[in-house]
């Protein structure tokens, strides 16, 4: 079963209620349930409940997998259901997400239809001094001996309009949804390969702002060959330093692009080699040298 795209990159774990809640079950018992969680926060979805999937995301047997499975459903912590393995608290939690993106994209498109809506400041001012409207017209040709009359093309042109500003409005919580997929994962990929080495999401409130990494890609560098090799040193060397803003790894990021496009130096193939000689020229040598 291929792994779920990425979505929700935290979600909120109180310390007091853990430890409190989390007593009853033993260390890997725990574990598993935390595992369980952030499948769960990431997929958005609930766990397939799938002996062979999970064991290998949990990174144990089937069979230890099925007794933490009853453990944790024993417990209250997972939920049985016809779409596989939940949590209540997590499931409400994820579907409020779900509602408050729906009602951002919404109001996105609100936002965009009004302001497209909204007559322009030459509209107002003809509205505003119909005297001056209607000096304008008059100076104006009223017909088209082709196409028919001004207004009439003016209306045409003013329908087409229309008709597009609605197509775009329809598509855009399309758009919206996948243009936040996309950034999704790139935070994801990012995350990633920095290993351990970023500050905790919820004190660091600057790296949910990918406009450092964005800006890279957007002035040359490469994500696959510059960027995500860089973190993933970097991430090695720091790993748990608490890095708090994208911006620390711009100048490391910086120099793998300029020398990736350096490349290799020039070699010059004249220098310190002895050009090959074909057998007809050592004959030739040979002759004249009186040795052939």
């Amino acid at each position: 079963m291929d792994h779920p795209d990425v979505t929700s990159p935290w979600f909120k774990c109180f310390p007091r209620a853990w430890t409190r809640n989390t007593r009853s079950l033993t260390l890997e018992e725990r574990g598993a349930y935390f595992d369980c969680l952030c499948i769960l926060y990431e997929t958005e979805r609930p766990i397939p409940d799938d002996d062979k999937w999970m064991s290998h995301q949990l990174h144990v047997s089937p069979r230890r997998w099925r007794a933490l499975r009853t453990a944790l459903i024993a417990g209250g912590f997972l939920v049985e259901t016809e779409g596989g393995l939940v949590n209540p608290r997590a499931m409400q939690e994820i579907e409020a997400r779900a509602e408050q993106r729906r009602k951002n994209r919404e109001n996105a498109v609100k936002r965009e239809r009004k302001k497209r809506e909204t007559p322009s400041n030459e509209a107002r001012e003809e509205s505003e001094n119909p005297e001056n409207a209607s000096e304008i017209n008059e100076s104006e040709p009223e017909t088209c001996s082709e196409t028919g009359t001004i207004k009439e093309i003016e209306l045409e042109v003013e329908e087409e309009k229309e008709e597009s500003l609605a197509a775009a409005v329809e598509q855009e919580p399309a758009c919206a949804a996948a243009a936040s997929n996309k950034f999704d994962i790139l935070e994801n990929k990012l995350r990633d390969a920095c290993n351990g080495a970023l500050a905790n999401p919820a004190v660091a409130q600057g790296l949910y702002d990918l406009s450092a990494p964005l800006g890279w890609i957007k002035n040359g560098c490469d994500l696959e060959t510059d960027i995500l090799p860089t973190l993933r040193a970097i991430g090695k060397r720091d790993h748990g330093k608490g890095i708090s803003s994208w911006q620390y790894f711009a100048r490391p990021v910086a120099e793998a692009k300029a020398r990736r496009e350096a490349g290799l130096p020039a070699v010059d193939v004249q220098a310190g080699t002895v050009p090959k000689k074909t057998a007809l020229q050592i004959i030739s040598e040979m002759e004249a040298a009186g040795e052939f």
